[in-house]
């Protein structure tokens, strides 16, 4: 199993660019999150079954999964701190695919970055990224 954290943001950005991730929506979630750590920015987070948005700033993340299989069985860890509250709280996504990370069809550099992941079951999220975070990268 390989394991990657924010603590190392360049090897995060070099895991995205890995042949199976580029060009995919988790790649690209992936390059989201490291950007917005980078400038700092909030994010929008809703949850699919109770429909709550709340405002976080992601403090720490992790991505562990087989050796030479990115992206086809993933555990990704988000920790984010609610914006106004400085306690920490964890999202966990167990057995993450590629094909689990859906962009917004509305996502584009002028408006912000959406991204679902498992869009259809009641336990996915939809994240929101200001479409600052591509800005001085």
């Amino acid at each position: 199993m390989n394991t990657i954290t924010s603590e190392s943001l360049n090897q995060c950005l070099e895991y995205c660019e890995s042949t199976q991730l580029a060009a995919t929506n988790y790649g690209s979630f992936i390059r989201a999150l490291v950007y917005t750590m980078k400038a700092e920015l909030p994010v929008e987070i809703m949850d699919n079954e109770s429909k709550t948005i709340i405002k976080v700033q992601i403090k720490f993340f992790s991505i562990t999964g087989p050796d030479g299989q990115e992206g086809m069985a993933d555990s990704l860890q988000i920790q984010y701190a609610v914006i106004g509250d400085e306690a920490l709280k964890t999202l966990s996504f167990e057995k993450l695919r590629r094909l689990d990370i859906v962009q917004d069809i509305k996502s584009s550099p002028r408006t912000f970055y959406r991204y679902y992941i498992n869009q259809s079951k009641k336990t996915g999220y939809r994240f929101t990224f200001n479409r600052r975070i591509t800005k001085g990268q």
